[in-house]
């Protein structure tokens, strides 16, 4: 069975991680795969060549964007639909004779697989993993009634990677056609002999991902600053891994570590392909996302056994149990964050008993195989009811 997957970046983050192990798993069982992404630069397509995956490069427009919407972005948008539509019927043109079976976009922000699934005539099966403008500030250009008459037309069924991913979207799409997947992460970072114990001079905090409004990294080192200036004596790093997408957030941050005098206790790794060496040496790891729609390196850092504190919003509140397998505090509330560390840090018993609290959950219920075996059943429902 050939399937069309279709991509909206080229970088190694969330939804691009969760991508590639779906499709490593689904090859197997017979899939063969076929990427759509754009040409931009990016780890992904490293990722493709060494698994030996099939992809295609198209400049494809998303429907959404950060900006404040005027009127000259709707001529932009309307210049960018006609490029985008031209770009898929060439693309259609292209693979109409490889006998694709299904098409599964990856992302709510694009949406070309509407237009290949009435032109091959297939299903289209829509991965919902972003609320949109909660996380990322994004506004569809054709506004929300526009965009859920397509997105109910054009997806036979949705994947939402939460609960809550799924509580929102519901709201404009069939909730009939919604099925709740969690990601899942490869068993290959499983290690049991990792130990839930460290002996760090320096306390090591984590927080992995993009640099963006949406990670929210900001508040940890506000609530970092708030530690210090109590004059706590065991020193403290706080590890930021991951690339900056947005030069105004990052310069923010900058500014406000310098401007506190922060430089020896935050560190940047830049974006990081091998994350395992690095999660073994911390004590604690945060999710201060502002909405997170899953939170995939919440479920790494629990395999890691790193203990985690996270903002109590979107599916954070899924993944942890407050003061059983983590702890949730409320966003925007930097003293909040600063308790919570300060707790952890003093309690050498509680992260551990966190840490492995966390690691028993996070290996019951989020592998990826879990994750693979939901989407392959779906794929097979879907095209029984298609035929």
């Amino acid at each position: 069975m050939k399937v069309l997957y279709i991509t909206h970046y080229t970088q190694m983050y969330g939804a691009n991680l969760s991508l590639i192990q779906l499709i490593i798993e689904l090859i197997p069982r017979g899939i063969e795969p076929i990427v759509i992404l754009p040409p931009l630069k990016g780890e992904l397509f490293n990722e493709l060549k060494r698994n030996n995956i099939s992809y295609y490069t198209y400049r494809i427009y998303s429907w959404s964007g950060k900006k404040t919407i005027f009127f000259l972005d709707y001529i932009k948008g309307i210049l960018k639909c006609i490029i985008t539509i031209i770009n898929t019927f060439l693309l259609f043109r292209r693979l109409k004779y490889e006998n694709i079976s299904l098409i599964h976009t990856n992302s709510s922000v694009t949406y070309i697989g509407v237009y290949l699934k009435y032109w091959f005539k297939i299903p289209h099966i829509w991965h919902l993993r972003e609320f949109g403008y909660k996380d990322y500030q994004l506004r569809y250009l054709y506004g929300q009634c526009f965009t859920s008459f397509i997105m109910n037309r054009g997806g036979d069924r949705f994947i939402a990677i939460s609960q809550a991913i799924a509580n929102h979207y519901s709201h404009f799409i069939d909730k009939n056609k919604i099925d709740i997947i969690y990601n899942g992460i490869s068993d290959s970072i499983i290690y049991e002999d990792i130990s839930p114990i460290r002996r760090n001079q320096i306390f090591q905090i984590c927080i992995l991902g993009g640099i963006t409004e949406g990670k929210n990294q900001l508040e940890v080192i506000k609530a970092l600053y708030i530690l210090k200036q109590r004059n706590i004596l065991q020193k403290i790093c706080l590890n930021i891994v991951g690339s900056g997408s947005s030069n105004s957030y990052l310069n923010k941050i900058t500014h406000f570590i310098k401007e506190k005098k922060l430089i020896d206790e935050v560190r940047f790794w830049g974006y990081q392909s091998n994350i395992t060496q690095i999660l073994i040496n911390m004590d604690m790891a945060i999710v201060p996302s502002i909405c997170e729609g899953f939170g995939r390196v919440t479920i790494e850092y629990m395999l890691h056994k790193v203990p985690v504190i996270a903002s109590e919003t979107g599916a954070n509140s899924e993944l942890i149990k407050s003061h059983e397998t983590g702890l949730l505090y409320s966003l925007e509330d930097e003293s909040a964050l600063a308790e919570a560390m300060y707790e952890l840090m003093i309690n050498e018993n509680k992260r551990i008993q966190l840490a492995k609290n966390a690691y028993i959950m996070a290996k019951a219920k989020f592998i990826s195989s879990i994750n693979t075996n939901k989407i392959f059943e779906l794929y097979q429902q879907i095209l029984i009811h298609s035929n």
